[in-house]
């Protein structure tokens, strides 16, 4: 971590979280990145969009705001959020985040959308449920392990 601060790796996972909110000893840039949502979901991606301005203060990573997307069309249906993908994501792009409808281990677009983000466009993504996100529980943590993966 930042200031050759150190932890045990053996911390329990709430001091784990703790320790992680604090900036890095390589300065990280978040230069092009985006968000797409479902028509729906709009308020979650501000909600998330706000919680990782604020991380990103905190952690000192330098980044511009992310390009926001809703989806094109139908989006309960993969072939829109495909399409979306398509039409949006560039190889420049460092990393994206879904938010999805749907309930913990049952949201319907999830496999589809990841199997289609590894096998066909090489940037690093994460997806997480509006739920998640609209129940604020845990979601600073949340934001913080997306970031670190971006």
């Amino acid at each position: 971590m930042g200031n050759d601060k150190r932890f045990p790796a053996n911390c329990n996972s709430n001091d784990f979280d703790r320790n992680i909110q604090q900036k890095f000893k390589v300065p990280i840039e978040m230069s092009k990145w985006c968000i797409i949502y479902g028509k729906f979901n709009k308020k979650e991606a501000d909600i998330f969009m706000s919680t990782a301005k604020d991380a990103m203060q905190q952690l000192q990573i330098k980044a511009t705001p992310p390009a926001l997307f809703e989806v094109e069309g139908n989006d309960r249906d993969f072939s829109s959020w495909k399409r979306t993908i398509d039409n949006k994501i560039n190889p420049g792009v460092q990393g994206c985040l879904f938010i999805l409808q749907g309930k913990k281990n049952a949201a319907p677009l999830y496999k589809d959308i990841k199997k289609y983000m590894l096998c066909n466009v090489p940037v690093a993504s994460q997806i997480v449920l509006a739920q998640t996100i609209s129940a604020g529980k845990n979601l600073r943590s949340i934001v913080n392990k997306i970031l670190m993966q971006f």
